[in-house]
């Protein structure tokens, strides 16, 4: 009898195990931070993260500022990078030619296209659960 509970309760124990670490997911990470392009801030573009797994997170850069949530934990993310003028919706024109509005050039920045590519930007980062800071210097 009491190896009949002995053996039930190690079953139990067994069972609750299992079901709790196929149930438990590794979290997830937010991050955020700032991209620059030789130390100056890049005014708008995109920022990804993809894992090894192959899911992405990507979020918008404005101002130089990034923020993502719900990165897939773990490590060797690899990271790309796009500049893009910014939205004509997003930026109050500064002046009109024959009613097209002109923007301000200092809200572009080019970047070497490189960083657009995930095999060649050279970009990766250890994705851990919770909050975390992470800055980017794009250089030529």
């Amino acid at each position: 009898m009491l190896r009949s509970h002995f053996s039930s309760a190690l079953l139990a124990l067994v069972c609750l195990t299992l079901t709790n670490g196929c149930n438990r997911g590794a979290g997830t990470g937010s991050i955020s931070g700032q991209v620059t392009f030789q130390e100056s801030p890049i005014p708008s573009g995109t920022i990804a993260f993809m894992s090894q797994n192959g899911k992405v997170a990507s979020g918008n850069i404005e101002e130089g500022n990034y923020s993502i949530t719900g990165l897939e934990v773990g490590p060797g993310a690899r990271i790309t990078v796009t500049s893009h003028p910014p939205s004509p919706m997003m930026v109050p024109p500064t002046g009109t030619d024959a009613g097209t509005p002109v923007y301000d050039p200092k809200h572009f920045v080019r970047i070497p296209d490189k960083y657009k590519d995930v095999t060649r930007s050279g970009l990766t980062y250890d994705v851990v659960e919770g909050t975390q800071t992470k800055n980017f210097d794009l250089q030529p």
